[in-house]
């Protein structure tokens, strides 16, 4: 989760066209999916926090993570600001000719 490359690496390798992102120091969590969640978008400063490995990119955040920028609402079981890139469209595989 700290780390872009790892996360859109773990997103192909699930064949998921999503990845979610949520930084926290060298660590964090990602999750790969299909399709967007439905419902409105949060957008404040922990969504933006940089990757550890890149910071062109935004790796959101999470728990200690998110001190300082943003705090759990009372709705929120945990602090997290997921930070969601579209990987593409898993390839899809060739069938070999002997498949066929």
């Amino acid at each position: 989760g700290a780390s872009a490359l790892a996360a859109f690496n773990h997103a192909r390798s699930q064949k998921k066209r999503y990845v979610a992102v949520a930084r926290v120091g060298d660590d964090g969590h990602a999750f790969a999916f299909d399709s967007l969640p439905s419902g409105a978008a949060v957008n404040d400063g922990g969504c933006a926090r940089p990757c550890a490995d890149d910071d062109a990119f935004a790796c959101g955040c999470a728990d200690a993570g998110c001190d300082g920028v943003v705090k759990r609402s009372a709705d929120e079981e945990y602090v997290r600001r997921w930070a969601v890139y579209d990987v593409g469209a898993p390839k899809k595989r060739r069938k070999k000719r002997s498949e066929l």
